[in-house]
């Protein structure tokens, strides 16, 4: 049976469709809606997913013919109604469990129908075939920037329960992203400038925070193993940057009687000692420390302590870091 309205762009308001098995030559399944809705893959009942996996397993595809199509809610309904009604009729061996017409677009549950939901779905686990399906269906799918806006404006100034945050925090705890999923979140960030709102909004989420041992420790492990280019441009984003007051002073109470250890020593000292340094006193650049004590014939420690302001000059010759540290 050739399809009513076999359109292949898809319904921009709702359509009413029908799904064709080629092996019995005959429609088996009626149904309406909006977007993608008319699609083989979107759920549906136990009965229309046996049809489709025997129709597979035979190498065969059901197909997706179009009733009607960017037409009312209300005239969907009544065209289903009619299709599902006519095909019984004809001897199509229809699935739908229904006459027609149900649905529930543009109903809205009630504050109390939603708390009973919530409470009923409490402590419940999805199977993890019904997770991987759930994933299986949704990879690929691009969310329209209409969808995005809307989900941002439902969401924002909502918050979470700490229940919910706790409950969260447990499902990512040891969890590690694919390099693929880190390659999408750095590039899609990429170029990105944050408003002074949502950046005021992060400050104070963060003020008074106090950071778990456990956190420190999983940050600076992260630190340790952090990729060489990466330390590169965080380095290069730093540089030249001035702390506020308030942030100084916040800084030089926190390492107050912490002692750095002798390998955290040494790496810092060396570093210093690549640091270029400028000789207000001749005008020249120096590429270290070390090569300004050669070519002046001074001790390198009194050009480091002339840098870091213990000392006025070294031999007479004043020093400043280039980078203005």
């Amino acid at each position: 049976m050739a399809p009513l309205f076999a359109e292949t762009d898809e319904p921009k308001e709702s359509c009413v469709y029908a799904h064709w098995r080629p092996d019995k030559r005959a429609y088996f399944y009626v149904g309406k809606g909006v977007g993608d809705r008319y699609k083989i893959g979107r759920p549906r009942s136990d009965h229309h997913k046996r049809v489709v996996e025997k129709l597979r397993k035979a190498g065969l595809e059901p197909e997706v013919h179009f009733i009607a199509r960017n037409i009312t809610d209300d005239d969907a309904k009544k065209i289903e109604i009619q299709t599902i009604a006519a095909f019984r009729a004809l001897g199509h061996p229809l699935v739908n469990k229904t006459d027609g017409g149900d649905g529930n677009r543009g109903y809205k549950p009630t504050d109390e129908a939603k708390a009973k939901i919530s409470a009923a779905n409490k402590g419940r686990k999805r199977p993890q075939k019904a997770i991987d399906a759930t994933a299986a269906a949704n990879r690929g799918r691009v969310t329209s920037q209409e969808q995005k806006d809307k989900l941002s404006i439902a969401n924002t100034g909502k918050k979470r329960t700490p229940e919910t945050c706790a409950r969260i925090s447990a499902a990512k705890k040891g969890v590690k992203p694919s390099p693929e999923t880190v390659a999408k979140s750095a590039a899609s960030r990429c170029g990105g400038k944050r408003s002074d709102e949502t950046k005021e909004r992060m400050s104070k989420a963060q003020k008074g925070r106090v950071v778990s041992e456990e956190t420190k420790a999983i940050l600076a492990e992260i630190a340790r193993n952090m990729p060489q280019e990466q330390k590169d441009k965080i380095s290069k984003s730093l540089t030249g940057r001035k702390l506020s007051p308030e942030h100084a002073e916040k800084a030089r109470k926190a390492g107050l009687g912490r002692k750095n250890t002798p390998e955290q020593k040494a790496k810092m000292s060396e570093a210093a000692r690549k640091a270029e340094v400028y000789c207000v006193t001749n005008g020249i650049t120096y590429p270290s420390m070390r090569a300004a004590a050669a070519e002046l014939g001074i001790h390198e420690t009194a050009v480091s302590m002339a840098c870091r302001g213990v000392r006025k000059n070294a031999a007479g010759y004043v020093f400043r870091y280039a980078d203005g540290r």
